[in-house]
C-alpha cells in the first residue's frame, strides 16, 4: 500500500492531526487492548452501556483509566518507540530530525472533553512548548526565544 504523505502533511496543518491507516495488524491491535484491559481492569464489554454518552460527566469517571507516561513505563509498549512504519511517517510529514518526547500516558474507557493538544511540559505558558500555536487554536501566545 501506497502512503500519501503529502496528503498526511496537509491534513496536519490543516487539521492538527494525521491518519496512518493500517499501521497495525489486528494481531498488534489485539494485543494492545488485551494489555490494556489487563493493566486497568476494564474490559470492552464494560462499555456498551456508556458507549453512546458523551463527555466523562456522563459516563462517569468511575469508566475510565490511565497511566501518565505510561507508554515508556511498560516494556509490552516499548515498540511503538521504534514502530519504523510510524517512524517513516513522521520524519516525512513532520522533519527527518525527530526525537521522542516523554508523554505517552496510556488511557482507557477516556476522551478529552474537547480538542487539546498533549504537551511533554504540562504547564501552559510555564513549559516552553505550550506557548506555541496549533491548527484550530482561537487563541495562542507565541514561544519565548
Amino acid at each position: 500500500m501506497q502512503t500519501d504523505y503529502d496528503a498526511m502533511r496537509d491534513s496536519l496543518e490543516t487539521k492538527g492531526y494525521a491518519v496512518l491507516r493500517g499501521l497495525l495488524s489486528p494481531e498488534t491491535a489485539q494485543s494492545c487492548v488485551d494489555q490494556l484491559e489487563a493493566m486497568s481492569s476494564f474490559h470492552r464489554a464494560d462499555y456498551p452501556q456508556t458507549a453512546n454518552k458523551k463527555g466523562l460527566s456522563e459516563r462517569g469517571l468511575s469508566h475510565s483509566w490511565y497511566q501518565p507516561d505510561g507508554l515508556t513505563q511498560n516494556p509490552a509498549f516499548w515498540p511503538f518507540i521504534f514502530n519504523e512504519r510510524l517512524l517513516t511517517a513522521v520524519r516525512a510529514i513532520v522533519h527527518p530530525d525527530i526525537r521522542f518526547l516523554q508523554h505517552s500516558d496510556l488511557h482507557v474507557g477516556f476522551s478529552a472533553i474537547s480538542w487539546h493538544r498533549d504537551s511533554v511540559g504540562r504547564q501552559y505558558g510555564v513549559d516552553q512548548n505550550m506557548g506555541q500555536s496549533f491548527p484550530g487554536a482561537k487563541t495562542a501566545t507565541p514561544m519565548a526565544e
